[in-house]
């Protein structure tokens, strides 16, 4: 009988060891994809939904406790030359390079993600001034301009970043239309040479969809032979 108790304790420690085992791979698995889901494959970086979501819940908290909320978008300049030139996977050592140094420009509390290609937005919260979030844009520029060594060869880089900013007055306004924003202004950064920091106006915006209604009614007027 001793025996037997033996057996049947030593297979209940054995089936409970299995269980546990099965859970915790099962937990890792879960966590796995969730990193997976929110985090971009190449640089370990939040990806655009992270970086959505973190958006979104800064400006849901009230400005009077925590100051301004700044969106950095930035892109680097002449990327698929780089790609051309050297190679894809070349390009994505860069990107992770890139990704390094952007980190190191930044404070502890800020979010540095990558929402696609050659595209990356630095979440900032906490800001006293707008003067503070045009400070870490140009230091971000400024650390992007010295030399990266990827696999022995020399790249230069630049990048033009796009500035949005909230005070908490809008409530319209959510991180998709701050990001949108952004994005605007760091095309008029391209559109004034590269390698420059632009912050994003309601004129940019209004300029922007001009030259949409343009395009469309140039396109509609070719179609209906009403160009003389």
């Amino acid at each position: 009988r001793i025996e037997f108790g033996i057996i049947i304790m030593a297979l209940t420690l054995a089936a409970a060891w299995r269980m546990f085992r099965a859970l915790r791979a099962y937990a890792r698995s879960e966590e796995r994809l969730t990193h997976a889901a929110t985090h971009d494959a190449l640089t370990g970086l939040p990806n655009r939904a992270y970086a959505q979501d973190h958006l979104n819940s800064l400006l849901a908290r009230p400005r009077q406790e925590h100051g301004l909320v700044a969106l950095l978008f930035l892109d680097i300049d002449r990327f698929k030359l780089i790609n051309d030139s050297y190679g894809h996977s070349l390009g994505d050592e860069l990107l992770l390079a890139v990704a390094r140094r952007l980190r190191t420009t930044t404070r502890p509390g800020d979010l540095v993600a990558r929402i696609g290609g050659d595209e990356f937005v630095i979440v900032l919260a906490n800001l006293p001034t707008t003067s503070k979030a045009l400070e870490v844009a140009e230091r971000t520029r400024l650390s992007l301009q010295f030399p990266f060594d990827v696999r022995g060869v020399e790249v230069v880089a630049s990048a033009s970043i796009g500035v949005s900013l909230s005070n908490g007055t809008d409530s319209s306004l959510d991180a998709e239309a701050l990001i949108r924003d952004a994005d605007t202004a760091m095309y008029r950064a391209k559109e004034t040479g590269r390698d420059a920091v632009c912050v994003f106006d309601s004129s940019m915006r209004d300029s922007a969809t001009r030259r949409v209604e343009l395009e469309r009614d140039l396109r509609h007027a070719m179609e209906s032979d009403e160009l003389y």
